[in-house]
C-alpha cells in the first residue's frame, strides 16, 4: 500500500514549495470539482514535457492506511476529478526518507505529479491506475538501462557479428576455391589415362577413385570391391597378398622394401590389357599408413609396340635366314607340310596317336623357332597345349568323351595351317625363288639320279667319274646341316641370360641328306634341353669353378657303314636320383624295377614319351616331348641312341645312324 510523506508543489514564483500531506488533501477536496477538462493519461513523450510544472508525491509502503485510504476513496469516487500530468521514476534512493525539510528534490524517490497548470489535462481514473503507471515507467526506465547495456552488448554482437560473418564469408570462398580445386583435381584425374585408387588394409576400394579404373578393368564400379578380386586372382594368390598388404601397414618392414613385393602388373589376354601397378601411401596424424593409393597405368599400346617390334626382328631374321639357306627353309616347308598332314589324318577315332601327335606337334614348334617364324611356333604351341589338355580323354572307354577330345584339337590345328600358310604367302610376297626356287645346284633330284644311274651302267660304281658326279650331285656332307643351330643357340642364351659358346667340329662325311633331314630337325630338342636346364648361369658356373662360357660341341664320324654323330654339353648334368623319383611319381617304374637298375640305365629313360625333370613347362622345354621326338626320328634311320652324363660335369648324346649314302 502507499503512505503519503510530503507532497510539493509548484508555486506562482516557479519554485517548489512543500506541503503536509493534510493540506495536499484539503488542496484536492477544495480543487478537484474546478477540473472538467478529462484526457486519458496514455501518451509519455507529453508526460515527460509537464515534469516541471509537478506536484509531487513521495510515497512508500507502510502499516498507516488512512492518508492512503482518503486517495482512494476520493480517487474511485471522483475519477473525473482529479488530474495527473506524469508518473515518473524520476529519483536517486533516498538517503532519508523521513526527512521531512529536504528540498533536494532528486534524493526523494518521486511517486506522483499534479499538474497546476490546467492546459493540459490528465485523468487519473483510478489509484491503482497511478501504481501500474509507476510499475511501467520503472520498468520502462529499467528497460532504457537494459536498453542502454543492449545496445552496449548488442554493438559488441554487431561487431562479433561481422566478425563471424568476415570469417564465414571468407571460408565460403575457401571452400568454394577447395570444391573448384577438387573439382579440378577430379576432372583431371577422370581425364588422365592413368587410374588411381585408395585401398585400406584389407584391400577394400573405398569411395576415392578415379574413372580411369572402370575403363581399365572393364568394371561397373570398383568401389567396395577388393583389389585383389579387381586383379583376378585365385583364392590361395589372394590370401598370398593380403598378408603382403597387413605387413605393409604394420611397417614392421620398411615400405619402400615390402612395395616390391606387391602385385606390379594385371596382364589379361582375353581382354589384351597390360596395366603396370604402383603404390604411394597416405599417412595419419601419428604418421602411420591410413591408406593406400594404387596407380594403375595401362602400357597395353607400349606392350603391343614392343610385340610388334619383336615380331618384325623375328620376321626380318626368318626372311634373311629362309634367304641365306634356301634349301635348309625349303626343308623346313616340306617337312612342316607333312607333319600337318599327318596330325590330320590322326584326328578320326582309331587313328589317334596321342605321342605321335605330340612328336609333331614339337617338332612343327622348336624347328619354327629355329627358323624364327614366331607366329607358326605359337600356334604349334597352342596345339600342343590342346593336346596336352585332352590327354586323359583319349585314354577312356567312352567313344563320345574321346571324340569330344579329339574334336577340341580341331580349332587349334585350323588355326596352325592358316599361320602356316600365312608364313607361304608372306614369304612368297618377298621372294618367291625362297619356296618355288630351285634348290642350289640348280637341278631336279630326278632328273640328277637318272643321270648317275647311267653313268654306273656304262662306267661302273667305282670309276672316278661316277664317284665325282654322286659326290657333287647327289650327296652333301653331313656337316652343313649344323651351322644353322649357331643362330638357335645364340638367341636362347640371350634368352636366358647365359654365355654359350658352339663348337661346330670340322668333320667331312657324304651323305643323302634328304634322308637325315627330319632326324637333323629334331635336334633342336636337344640343343633347346641343354640351354634351357643343362648348362648352369655365368654366376652359377664361376661358383662351381667352371669356365665362365659355357660350350655345346657337335662332332661326328665315319666308321665303315656308319655315322657316329655327338652332341655333348658341360653343364650340369643329369641326376639319375632325380630321375628315380620323377619315374616312380609318374608310375613309370615301380620301386622293385627301380631298385635293380643302374645310373647309366636310368638316364636311358629320359627318351620315354612325356618324360621330364622340369617342374615349370616353358616355351622351350618341360613337356617331355622333344627327347621322345629325337628318338622316334633316330629309330626311323634304323639308328640307336645313347646318353652319358655325370653329375655337374655335363651330358653327351651319342647316335649310331646308318650312314646312307644311296
Amino acid at each position: 500500500m502507499f503512505k503519503i510523506n510530503s507532497v510539493y508543489i509548484e508555486n506562482n514564483k516557479n519554485s517548489i514549495e512543500k506541503l503536509p500531506p493534510t493540506r495536499f488533501l484539503n488542496f484536492l477536496s477544495q480543487n478537484f470539482a474546478q477540473f472538467t477538462q478529462i484526457k486519458e493519461v496514455n501518451d509519455l513523450e507529453k508526460l515527460e514535457k509537464a515534469r516541471n510544472r509537478l506536484l509531487l508525491i513521495e510515497s512508500s509502503i507502510c502499516s498507516n492506511q488512512s492518508a492512503l485510504e482518503m486517495i482512494e476513496n476520493l480517487a474511485l469516487k471522483n475519477a473525473d476529478s482529479i488530474y495527473i500530468v506524469l508518473i515518473t521514476n524520476r529519483y536517486q534512493n533516498s538517503s532519508n526518507d523521513n526527512n521531512e525539510n529536504n528540498e533536494n528534490l532528486n534524493s526523494e524517490r518521486i511517486v506522483g505529479m499534479i499538474d497546476h497548470n490546467w492546459s493540459d489535462e490528465y485523468l487519473l481514473k483510478s489509484l491503482q491506475h497511478i501504481i501500474s503507471i509507476i510499475k511501467i515507467l520503472n520498468s520502462y526506465q529499467k528497460l532504457k538501462e537494459k536498453e542502454k547495456s543492449y545496445l552496449a552488448e548488442s554493438e559488441k554482437l554487431v561487431e562479433v557479428n561481422v566478425n563471424n560473418a568476415m570469417l564465414i564469408a571468407e571460408i565460403e570462398q575457401k571452400n568454394k576455391l577447395i570444391a573448384l580445386a577438387k573439382r579440378d583435381i577430379q576432372n583431371l584425374q577422370d581425364n588422365l589415362d592413368e587410374g588411381f585408387m585408395l585401398i585400406d588394409n584389407k584391400g577394400t576400394i573405398l569411395p576415392q577413385w578415379s574413372k580411369a579404373i572402370i575403363k581399365l578393368f572393364n568394371c561397373d564400379t570398383p568401389e567396395g570391391k577388393n583389389i585383389f578380386d579387381l586383379l583376378e586372382y585365385d583364392e590361395i594368390k589372394k590370401q598370398t597378398q593380403l598378408t603382403w598388404l597387413e605387413s605393409l601397414f604394420s611397417e614392421e618392414i620398411s615400405f619402400s622394401d615390402l612395395k616390391e613385393l606387391g602385385p606390379k602388373n594385371y596382364f589379361n589376354t582375353i581382354k589384351n590389357i597390360y596395366i603396370e601397378l604402383d603404390y604411394r601411401v597416405i599417412r595419419n596424424e601419428h604418421n602411420k599408413i591410413e591408406k593406400l593409393i594404387v596407380i594403375a597405368v595401362d602400357h597395353t599400346m607400349e606392350i603391343e609396340l614392343q610385340e610388334q617390334i619383336k615380331r618384325d626382328a623375328e620376321w626380318t631374321r626368318a626372311i634373311l635366314g629362309a634367304m641365306s639357306d634356301r634349301d635348309g627353309f625349303k626343308d623346313f616347308l616340306e617337312q612342316t607340310t607333312e607333319q600337318i598332314s599327318e596330325i590330320e589324318k590322326m584326328l578320326s577315332p582309331g587313328h589317334f596317336d596321342k605321342d605321335h601327335c605330340f612328336r609333331l606337334a614339337h617338332s612343327i614348334k622348336g624347328n619354327a623357332g629355329l627358323m624364327h617364324l614366331l607366329a607358326l611356333f605359337n600356334s604349334a604351341k597352342e596345339l600342343e597345349n590342346q593336346l596336352h589338355l585332352i590327354d586323359n580323354t583319349t585314354h577312356t572307354n567312352d567313344d563320345e568323351e574321346k571324340n569330344s577330345g579329339l574334336k577340341a584339337l580341331t580349332e587349334p590345328l585350323e588355326k596352325l595351317k592358316m599361320t602356316y600358310q600365312e608364313t607361304l604367302d608372306n614369304m612368297n610376297a618377298i621372294n618367291s625363288e625362297i619356296i618355288h626356287g630351285k634348290k642350289s645346284k640348280n637341278f631336279d633330284g630326278d632328273q640328277l639320279e637318272s643321270w648317275y644311274t647311267l653313268l654306273t651302267n656304262n662306267l661302273g660304281k667305282d670309276h672316278i667319274l661316277a664317284q665325282d658326279f654322286k659326290n657333287y650331285f647327289i650327296l652333301d656332307d653331313f656337316h652343313s646341316m649344323f651351322p644353322k643351330y649357331s643362330n638357335l643357340i645364340e638367341g636362347l642364351s640371350e634368352k636366358f641370360f647365359k654365355n654359350i659358346s658352339y663348337l661346330l667340329e670340322n668333320f667331312t662325311i657324304p651323305i643323302v641328306s634328304d634322308a637325315y633331314k627330319p632326324f637333323v630337325n629334331s635336334l633342336v630338342h636337344i640343343f633347346r634341353n641343354s640351354i634351357d636346364h643343362g648348362i648352369e648361369t655365368p654366376e652359377e658356373r664361376l661358383a662351381l669353378n667352371k669356365p665362365e662360357v659355357g660350350q655345346i660341341k657337335v662332332s661326328a664320324k665315319q666308321a665303315s657303314n656308319q655315322l657316329i654323330l655327338a652332341i655333348e654339353d658341360d653343364g650340369k648334368g643329369i641326376n639319375p636320383e632325380l630321375l628315380r623319383k620323377k619315374l616312380l611319381e609318374k608310375n613309370i617304374l615301380q620301386q622293385e624295377k627301380l631298385s635293380t637298375l643302374s645310373d647309366p640305365e636310368i638316364i636311358q629313360y629320359i627318351f620315354h614319351p612325356g618324360f621330364s625333370t622340369k617342374e615349370v613347362v616353358s616355351d622351350i622345354s618341360g613337356r617331355g616331348v622333344g627327347l621322345d621326338a629325337v628318338r622316334y626320328e633316330c629309330e626311323k634311320l634304323k639308328g640307336s641312341i645313347t646318353v652319358e652324363s655325370i653329375t655337374g660335369k655335363g651330358t653327351k648324346f651319342i647316335f649310331v645312324l646308318p650312314l646312307l649314302q644311296n
